[in-house]
């Protein structure tokens, strides 16, 4: 079965359709990262790597537990997202035939 893409009004978001008689089964977004949002994931990860690095460093002493706590949420932000874009274009693959009706 091949699969068409349709542009919409916006030159940002493609629709991926399967059947021109039926409803998009996909829609793409086009939209690049900004650079607001590309400096902001590299302060996420900037701060998780000081985190992990404090962590790593401080061995024998205690250490303080926000470190421990910025460095896991700084890494589960950012693996959130790339994992979020392996979902995207690898497993979620929509078709009509799937469908219940």
């Amino acid at each position: 079965m091949a699969t068409t893409k349709t542009t919409s009004g916006s030159p940002q978001v493609e629709f991926i359709r399967t059947d021109p008689d039926r409803p998009p089964v996909a829609l793409r977004g086009r939209r690049p990262t900004s650079p607001g949002a590309r400096v902001v994931y590299a302060l996420i990860a900037i701060l998780g790597a000081v985190g992990w690095a404090m962590v790593a460093i401080v061995r024998g002493e205690h250490i303080n537990s926000v470190w421990l706590v910025a460095a896991a949420v700084c890494t589960y932000i950012i693996a959130f997202r790339f994992y979020a874009r392996l979902i995207e274009y690898k497993v979620v693959r929509p078709k009509d035939e799937r469908g219940g009706g």
